[in-house]
């Protein structure tokens, strides 16, 4: 069962995104950074760029769009802690983060 005592959503407001072949690049307007995201975390930066999510969530709306192989929630888990790295995303514990 996924730990969902935490929640997360994109941090700051929206930069500008541009998408190419295989990945899709964010600028971070709150560091000046620009990232090159891989299929996943850039999947997972605009499902949390519209609302908040705890994992369970998050499987939730991948698993309606697609089929999850077991590795699933290990690959979620490791896509939101980099986006998390780089400023993109922040968590909170679970009802903490305010609605935008």
């Amino acid at each position: 069962m996924p730990d969902d005592s935490r929640s997360w959503r994109r941090s700051g407001p929206p930069g500008p995104r541009f998408e190419f072949d295989e990945s899709t690049v964010v600028y971070n307007p709150l560091t000046g950074e620009t990232h090159f995201l891989a299929e996943l975390p850039a999947l997972l930066y605009e499902q949390l760029s519209e609302t908040g999510a705890s994992l369970t969530e998050l499987l939730a709306r991948f698993a309606a769009e697609d089929e999850l192989d077991s590795s699933a929630m290990a690959q979620i888990s490791q896509a939101l802690r980099q986006l998390e790295a780089a400023d993109l995303i922040e968590s909170s514990d679970r009802g903490t983060l305010p609605h935008r």
